[in-house]
């Protein structure tokens, strides 16, 4: 998750420096790619940190969430972009990555291994 969240990162700053439709492209691609295998591992691993009476609940709560914030992203980010410039928007998303990246770097290690309770 941490490899992803960095190649999310990585992509965001070559989009935001590129000025090669190529490379913007590239880009983007890059960015969606990784995005698109960080969700799923990330609804994995979360699933794995709580016991198993817990998990569907707690798995579809982060799901909702995740929806919700997916739909809230460009309200926040497309003002901020209009008023601020790419940048602001573009370090926004940086910032979240790492605060996602610190948040794995310290959580447990998930059940893995343990009984089924």
């Amino acid at each position: 998750m941490i490899a992803f969240s960095i190649g999310m990162i990585a992509a965001v700053v070559a989009f935001a420096v590129t000025t090669q439709p190529l490379w913007i492209m590239i880009a983007a691609l890059a960015f969606q790619i990784m995005a698109l295998l960080h969700v799923p591992t990330l609804t994995i691993y979360a699933a794995e940190l709580f016991p198993t009476s817990h998990r569907g609940r707690t798995s579809a709560a982060a799901w909702s969430i995740n929806r919700v914030a997916s739909a809230l992203a460009p309200l926040i980010l497309l003002p901020l972009m209009k008023s601020q410039g790419v940048w602001p928007m573009y370090l926004l998303v940086i910032v979240a990555l790492l605060v996602g990246i610190g948040l794995v770097a310290m959580a447990p290690n998930g059940r893995a291994g343990r009984s089924v309770d």
